[in-house]
Formats: C-alpha cells, sequence, structure tokens
C-alpha cells in the first residue's frame, strides 16, 4: 500500500502531519508507518489527530544508525539497507528540544550563518519577506539583509 496523503504540513523539522482524503485512508497509512521496523522498534511515531482524516508522524529512531542496519516491512517480509530510503544527518534527534532553536527561511540558495538569531527577529522578518510594514516600536531586527 503506497501512502498518499491530499496534503502533507511540516510541524517540526522531523514531524509532518498528513490530511488524507478519508478516515479509512488515514488509518491504512498509520498502519503502514507503523509496520517499518529497525531493531524491532518503529522507525516512525505516529498518533491520529483530532480530525478524522489526519495524521501526526515523525521520527521515531533515537540512535545512531550504522551501514549494516535495515529496515524490516513487516507488511512485504522483507528487509532493506536503512540508507537505500533515509540519509543521515550530522545530529541525534534528542527528544528535546534545543535551546538555541533553528530558524530556516527559504529563499532559493542554501547558506549558513553562525551568529545566533534572537526569537525578535523572527517577527520583523517574516514581515519584510511578505511585504508587510514593520512597526516602530517592535523589537528585533529585520534579518533579509543579512540573507543575501
Amino acid at each position: 500500500m503506497e501512502i498518499k496523503p491530499a496534503l502533507t504540513q511540516p510541524t517540526m523539522t522531523h514531524q509532518f502531519m498528513l490530511t488524507f482524503a478519508s478516515k479509512s485512508e488515514r488509518d491504512l497509512a498509520f498502519q503502514r508507518l507503523l509496520s517499518w521496523t529497525l531493531d524491532g522498534d518503529a522507525i516512525f511515531q505516529a498518533r491520529a489527530a483530532d480530525d478524522d482524516k489526519q495524521l501526526y508522524f515523525g521520527n521515531g529512531v533515537h540512535r545512531k544508525i550504522l551501514p549494516e542496519d535495515t529496515i524490516a516491512d513487516e507488511v512485504t517480509e522483507q528487509s532493506i539497507p536503512f540508507r537505500d530510503q533515509f540519509y543521515e544527518i550530522d545530529a541525534l534527534k534528542s527528544g528535546c528540544h534545543h535551546p538555541d532553536g533553528i530558524l530556516w527561511i527559504g529563499l532559493g540558495s542554501h547558506q549558513v550563518h553562525d551568529e545566533k538569531v534572537s526569537i525578535l527577529d523572527v517577527l520583523p522578518t517574516v514581515l519584510n519577506l511578505t511585504g508587510v510594514a514593520t512597526p516602530n516600536d517592535l523589537h528585533g531586527r529585520n534579518l533579509v539583509p543579512d540573507m543575501h
């Protein structure tokens, strides 16, 4: 069974909300996501959302992936190399929010900034990017000039 949501919305860097055409499609996707395991543990954590057609899911892997690790697919009873389906990032999901947080703004080209960004800078930046005038009494600074 292929998982084909009508809508996919990110909720965090490793979590998504999927919306399906029906509750039965959502329930099948839920079962399918939980059928992929690594060392007997589900690769994804998932739960039905308040809406009967939505499924909230995210990464359930909490350890470094080894080159020989395989995914067991309990539906097809096949094993496939983990890295054939997913790519590795240089960090582990800790289950805790990082005290510095993260800010991603897509402007077409990839650029990493070393300096920390204040949470106060997010609103003036978003207002600028959407063409909305920034009120004079707003705290924080517009980060758009630093993005080019």
